[in-house]
C-alpha cells in the first residue's frame, strides 16, 4: 500500500490573506489520514489538526536558503525561493512514498475522494504535473512559445526509478546558481525548474502525466480534472479571499 503526503509553505503574511483559506479547506475536505507538512516561514501555524504537522523552514534549510537569497539580492524573483528550498527539504527529509506540492494560494473545493489523490499518480508515473505555454516576441516582433509548467498542484513518485536524479538536477539548478542562466529559465523560479526537469525525465524515458495535453493555455488549470476540487488564486484574485 502506498503513503502520500502532502507539502506547502507560507509565511505570516501570506498566512493572514489566502493560506488560511488552503489550510482550513485541506482539514475540511482532504482525507483526515492524509497528512500535510507545512514549512512555516519563521512563525507559529495558528491551525491545528491531526493531520497537520509543521516544520520550521529556517531550522531545515536555513543557511542553504539564505545564501541563496543574498545571492538572489532584492531581484524580484527572490520570493519563489521559499517554495522550491520547502520541496528540496521535502524530497530529502519525508519518507512517503508520494508527495503532493499545494501552492499556499489553492484552496481545495469539494471533498476528494482517496480514489482521485491515487489515480492521479500510478505506481510507474514519475510525475504528474500540469504543462503551462508561455509566450515571448523574439527579436523580429514574432510571437514565440515556450515549454513552461503550472506548479501550484502537482505530485512526484519518490519510488521511481528517476526520482533521485530528477531531483538531483532540480536541486543542483538552485545550488550551482544555474537558475540565472536565462537562455534556458527564462524567468528565474520554479516553474521553469520544473519544465527543464520534466524534459530531462523524458529524455530519460521517465513517464510523465501532463494533465493538460492541449498545451494551449498559460494558466492550465481549468483545462484539467484538478479543476473539479481544486481552485488557484492568482494575481489580485488571492487578495480578494482575506
Amino acid at each position: 500500500m502506498r503513503t502520500f503526503a502532502a507539502v506547502t509553505t507560507m509565511n505570516r503574511p501570506y498566512f493572514d490573506s489566502i493560506g488560511r483559506h488552503m489550510l482550513e479547506s485541506f482539514v475540511k475536505y482532504w482525507p483526515q489520514d492524509f497528512p500535510l507538512y507545512v514549512y512555516t516561514e519563521n512563525f507559529d501555524l495558528p491551525i491545528r489538526a491531526a493531520n497537520i504537522h509543521t516544520r520550521d523552514l529556517y531550522q531545515e534549510v536555513g543557511p542553504r536558503l539564505q545564501a541563496f537569497l543574498d545571492w538572489r539580492g532584492a531581484h524580484h524573483t527572490r520570493k519563489f525561493a521559499y517554495k522550491a528550498y520547502a520541496w528540496m527539504r521535502a524530497t530529502e527529509t519525508l519518507t512517503e512514498d508520494v508527495l503532493f506540492y499545494l501552492d499556499a494560494d489553492t484552496e481545495t473545493k469539494k471533498s476528494v475522494p482517496w480514489s482521485f489523490l491515487q489515480g492521479l499518480i500510478s505506481e510507474d508515473t514519475l510525475l504528474t504535473y500540469m504543462y503551462a505555454r508561455a509566450t515571448g516576441i523574439d527579436a523580429h516582433g514574432h510571437e514565440q512559445f515556450f515549454d513552461n509548467a503550472e506548479t501550484c498542484i502537482y505530485a512526484f513518485n519518490q519510488r521511481h526509478a528517476f526520482a533521485a536524479e530528477f531531483m538531483q538536477r532540480y536541486t543542483g539548478i538552485y545550488e550551482t546558481r544555474e537558475i540565472a542562466n536565462s537562455a534556458v529559465f527564462r524567468k528565474s523560479h520554479d516553474t521553469w525548474v520544473m519544465a527543464e526537469c520534466v524534459r530531462l525525465a523524458e529524455r530519460n524515458g521517465a513517464r510523465i502525466n501532463n494533465l493538460h495535453p492541449d498545451r494551449d493555455r498559460r494558466t492550465p488549470i481549468k483545462a484539467t480534472v484538478l479543476w473539479e476540487y481544486f481552485s488557484h488564486y492568482k494575481g489580485k484574485t488571492k487578495f480578494l479571499k482575506s
